[in-house]
Order: structure tokens, then C-alpha cells, then sequence
């Protein structure tokens, strides 16, 4: 019974001590998508997003007022064919850890545009994580063809 208590004393002390030391910080860069031909109803977001933290975070959701609808998307390719699909669970963004979202791969879809993305505009968008919460970033607008991009 003494070390269980022993035990238990150990925990109440140690336990918030451990998890002080456990941080997320999120830091996205070059937040971009390219220019939408009037008739398009949808575009695209890529983005770099970093976990400088020491545990995991996930990307949840994305709002923005350009779409009707916004979704993360992942494109593979199975026997020769590229596939997109949704990421309903989101995104996980490992501790330490840099994802990549570009063409061919993860990105944003955002479905029933307000208007055309036009070439070098910006737009806001909030990111939402499941431990940091909300990080409002803006989208660049790159042209269509960008050979760059």
C-alpha cells in the first residue's frame, strides 16, 4: 500500500512537470495557389507546413470564405492512374517533422468558388489544428501557367 502511494505521489508531482514540456508550434510558409479560368467552380492550396514542437499536431479542417466547400485532398497513383481523394481524418504534421502539400500530391481543394482566383491576388484562409487551433494565413495567387509553380 506504501508504494502505491508512493507511486501515485510520484505521478501527481511528476505528471505536470512532463507535460509542460510538451510543445506544437506550427509554422507555415509560401501559402499558394494558382489563377481559375472563369468557368472553373474549384482551386487549389499548397502549402509548407512545419511542427517545430516536440509532439504531434493534425491539420483538421480550413475555412475560407472564397469556397463553398473546403477539403484536404491527397493524389496517388495506382496502376499508372492518378486518384484524388479526401483525407477525412486531416492531416498529421509528425513532431519535428515538415509536410509538403504540392501539385500531385497533398493539397487543398476548395470546391464551389465565390469568384476566380485572379493571378496575384491574395486570399485569407484559417487553418485549423487539433492541438494549436486556428492559424489565418494568406494564399498568393500565382498565374495559371506558371512554369515555377
Amino acid at each position: 500500500m506504501r508504494r502505491l502511494l508512493a507511486a501515485l505521489l510520484f505521478l501527481a508531482v511528476a505528471a505536470p512537470a512532463l507535460a509542460a514540456d510538451q510543445t506544437v508550434e506550427i509554422i507555415i510558409s509560401n501559402p499558394w495557389s494558382r489563377a481559375t479560368p472563369k468557368t472553373v467552380p474549384v482551386g487549389v492550396g499548397y502549402m509548407t507546413i512545419e511542427n517545430a514542437g516536440n509532439v504531434p499536431d493534425r491539420l483538421i479542417g480550413i475555412e475560407c470564405a472564397c469556397a463553398e466547400r473546403v477539403e484536404l485532398h491527397e493524389t496517388t497513383t495506382r496502376d499508372g492512374v492518378m486518384h484524388m481523394a479526401p483525407l477525412p481524418d486531416g492531416l498529421e504534421i509528425p513532431a519535428g517533422a515538415t509536410v509538403e502539400l504540392g501539385p500531385g500530391g497533398t493539397h487543398v481543394m476548395f470546391m464551389g468558388l465565390t469568384a476566380p482566383f485572379k493571378e496575384y491576388e491574395r486570399f485569407p484562409a484559417t487553418l485549423i489544428f487539433e492541438k494549436s487551433g486556428s492559424l489565418v494565413v494568406r494564399f498568393e495567387i500565382h498565374p495559371l501557367r506558371d512554369k515555377k509553380s
